[in-house]
This record gives C-alpha cells, structure tokens and sequence, in this order.
C-alpha cells in the first residue's frame, strides 16, 4: 500500500498538549505515515477552513485526539474542532469515507466527558497513560497499515455427533474432543466414540500390528496433546483425520530440525510397547538418511531408541508410510515422542504417532541398523 495519510484533529487546550500532539505527529512521520498538522503546515494568513476540508479529504485516516475541552467545543459546534466535526460528520453520513477511517484517541478524562456525541458509539484508543504509549501507538500502526495483532484462525471441522447405540451412555463431543483419553480399569485407553480409530488399527494390522492394544494415539495436527511443535497444522486428505502438521522450512531458533516433541506423558505400566510413526516426504531418492524418528523419557536414562530414515526408506514421495519403534518401558518417567529432520528443504509431513502395547519382548532384528523399522516400510530393493 502507499504510504497512508493522517489528520489529527484536537483542541488547543493547553502548551503541553499541543506538545503531545506534535510529538504524536513525529512518531506517526518516523513510521512512513504522512501526518496533516496545523503546526507544520499552516502559517500567517492562510485559509484554516481550507486546510481542515482538504486534510481530511485527503487523509486515509483522520485522528481525534479527545479531551473535556475537544467534547465541548465538538458537541457546541464551536471553533475549529467544531468545523472539523461538520466535516467528519458529513463524510460518515453520506458514505463517502469508512467508520475505520475515524480513530478516537482518549487522551484525557473518561469517555462519558471526552469522546464528543458523535464519537461516543465508535471503539477508540486509549493514550491516557504515557508510560504505555509504545504499546497504544503500535496498536494504532497496526490499525493503519491493517496489520492486526490477532487474525481469526481457519474454521474447524464439523463435530461427529454419530447416534449412540440403546443401552449406552449418551456422550456429546466435538471434533475437538474426540480424541480424548480416558484410561480403563487395566490401565489402557477406552477410545470412547473416537473418531478414526478404526482406521488406524487396520493401518497397524498391515504391518505386523495385530493382537495388541492402543494404548496412546496423538494426532500431530491438534493441540494439545503434543507439547511442541514447529510448522504449521493443514488439511490434508491423505491423513487420516484429515489434517498434518505440515514443516517446509526450519526451526531456526532450536536449529535442530525438530518437528515436534512431547507430550511427556506416562504409559499405563512397565512393559513392552511400539510406536507407529505415519509420516510422508516429498522426495524419496536420497541415500542418507532425512528423518529421525525417536523416544525417551523426560530424563532420558531409562530410554532412548531412535531410527534415522533415509530417502529410499520411502516408498514413493507424498505417500504416507508406516515406520515402527520398539521399545520398554520401566515407568515412573514421562515419555515424549520427536520426529525431526536434517534437510531444512525437505517438505514433512506428520499425521500421528499410535503407541501399542506387547504382550512380550519382541524378536531381535536380524539386521543391523534396521532396529524399530517394520518390514513393511524396508529400503526398497530388500
């Protein structure tokens, strides 16, 4: 956008408030917005009706600084805010300017006694408290350049409200919900109503899944229930809930490649467990390894399995794959579960880490360096 235009419009209540205003004039011209004001630019002799009529005309957005004095004057039509009024007044009435384009500024007094008749229904800016100034003038430049602090986040998706079956408990949930825990008399998950469930144990069936429980599900596009994440939560068709945390870029401030890591939470019991890792990339040819999937605790002594995933691990590029960590657990530590990768270029995409419980130590991987992969997911060509 060019650079916006300001008018302010006050009353000559005092030295020090014309002081005030100059200064706001100042700070407005150091931010690129170019500010209409009587103390620069009218001398002896010019036209004042003139010089309000065309600033304002002019001017992207015109700013009523409110005082006892400047409601007075405005309300009594009297003097130059109360010709300046008639002007704002007229610009409102008949459409030819937005409401936004009139910002009242309180400066002193309360709104019942400052903000004039016709400002009294309008939102306005409080600049009462100079030692808070920095963060009112930000508000009004992000007003100006329309750069809110806070934007309104993507509509969500519509809530399963599935019938319940006779004899049950009815339970209302949103989508939002739906993927809440509570644990059972033997200490697993009850997924009550939860959405997709199905879906993933099929998923985990195909690669030798089968027999165990679910016993923890976090989906990598909500929360919480991951602790930590780095990119961004999009709808993605190929997920089974229909969004991915989606990472194209790199987390500079960690500057590690990390994705997501969390949640720090306890599993049910000592014993054996596998996490299942669904992840897909957009390329596939690299021999060295672009992802690590990992699990410890919040200590880190206990446990600490890792894989790293080089590109031909994947199948195909932009397909989701399964991948596969054993591990035991020896409880009394909080477990996080960390995808990270080594290419800031690569594009990743994460839909959820299920963790199923073993009735027994698995087998002993026959081939070194393949610890925790399902022979579903092995390098192609093996």
């Amino acid at each position: 956008m060019p650079d916006p235009k300001c008018f302010i419009s006050y009353s000559w209540d005092s030295f020090s408030h014309k002081k005030w205003i100059r200064f706001l004039a100042e700070k407005l011209h150091q931010n690129e917005v170019y500010t209409y004001l009587d103390q620069w630019d009218v001398s002896p002799g010019d036209q004042l009706p003139k010089f309000m009529e065309t600033s304002i005309r002019e001017s992207d957005f015109v700013l009523l600084v409110c005082t006892n004095n400047f409601a007075s004057k405005a309300d009594a039509g009297q003097g130059g805010v109360g010709y300046e009024k008639n002007i704002v007044t007229g610009e409102i009435y008949s459409g030819s300017a937005p409401d936004t384009k009139f910002v009242a500024l309180l400066r002193e007094g309360e709104p019942k006694s400052s903000l004039p008749s016709y400002l009294k229904s309008k939102a306005y800016l409080d600049f009462r408290k100079d030692d808070i100034f920095d963060q009112n003038f930000e508000e009004l430049l992000r007003h100006i350049y329309r750069k809110p602090k806070y934007v309104r986040p993507p509509l969500g998706r519509k809530p399963q409200l599935d019938a319940v079956p006779k004899g049950k408990n009815a339970t209302t949930r949103t989508a939002g919900q739906s993927k809440e825990r509570t644990l059972s008399s033997d200490g697993t998950v009850d997924f009550v109503q939860t959405e997709h469930i199905e879906a993933v144990t099929s998923q985990l069936s195909l690669v030798g899944l089968e027999g165990g429980k679910i016993v923890r599900l976090y989906w990598a596009a909500d929360s919480p229930p991951l602790t930590h994440k780095f990119g961004r939560e999009l709808a993605d068709p190929a997920a089974i809930a229909g969004r991915a945390l989606y990472s194209e870029g790199w987390n500079e401030r960690l500057d590690d490649g990390r994705l997501f890591w969390g949640p720090y939470e306890a599993l049910p019991s000592p014993g054996w467990y596998t996490a299942a890792f669904r992840i897909r990339v957009n390329e596939n040819a690299a021999l060295r390894p672009i992802i690590r999937i990992d699990i410890n605790t919040n200590s880190m002594r206990s446990l600490n399995v890792s894989k790293d995933l080089t590109g031909v691990t994947f199948d195909a590029p932009n397909t989701y794959q399964v991948f596969l960590l054993n591990f035991e657990y020896k409880g009394a530590n909080d477990v996080e579960y960390r995808v990270r990768k080594f290419d800031a270029s690569l594009e990743v995409w994460v839909d959820y880490v299920a963790v199923m419980s073993m009735f027994h130590k698995p087998p002993e991987e026959k081939e070194a360096g393949d610890q925790g992969l399902s022979t579903f997911n092995k390098p192609r060509g093996t």
